[in-house]
């Protein structure tokens, strides 16, 4: 989801707001980007599961390259 709806919502604001895409294509990288390892931290930190924080973390990774090409594909 975190891969979807932020970039989606943010290319939506940028073209409402009519920016160039060379102003905001540094802001759509960084919403269209995977789950901080910080999340893996912060479950051990908590005592909550890991190994859940893990798969996350591994997973918007892997999907990561697929939703970055396809966010600067529509940007432009």
């Amino acid at each position: 989801i975190k891969l979807l709806l932020l970039p989606g919502a943010g290319l939506m604001m940028f073209l409402i707001f009519e920016e160039a895409p060379q102003d905001y294509l540094p802001c759509l990288i960084l919403l269209a980007s995977p789950t901080a390892t910080l999340v893996y931290v912060m479950a051990q930190e908590t005592k909550n599961d890991i190994d859940f924080a893990v798969a996350t973390i591994s997973m918007s990774t892997l999907l990561s390259g697929i939703t970055f090409a396809f966010w600067i594909m529509l940007a432009m």
